[in-house]
């Protein structure tokens, strides 16, 4: 069997990461909202040699404050008013559940 995947090739995902960070968003506050333990972020799906390889970005529940936290300046600067709401929301409030 082969490698999975040979990174001394060129394997490039063209993400806008601002409308990553829109979407990262928008799917956790979703999850959150849903009280789910994961979400899938994204599936990306590109032929390499002679396979087909499918990436999954999947955020589980202990990381949604990260990230989060990490996301929220790139969603203010485009002025996402409304999901940077949800998003401070979540924040504080998985915030005051690690204290308790």
């Amino acid at each position: 069997m082969g490698d999975f995947l040979d990174f001394n090739e060129d394997f490039r995902l063209n993400i806008d990461p601002i409308k990553f960070s829109i979407t990262t968003c928008t799917k956790i506050c979703d999850a959150l909202d849903n009280d789910d333990d994961s979400c899938l972020i994204a599936n990306h799906t590109q032929e390499h040699a002679d396979e087909i390889m499918e990436i999954d970005v999947v955020a589980q529940k202990e990381e949604y404050l990260e990230i989060l936290e990490l996301n929220l300046g790139r969603i203010e600067e485009e002025e996402e008013y409304e999901l940077c709401g949800r998003v401070i929301k979540w924040i504080n409030k998985l915030k005051e559940d690690g204290k308790n």
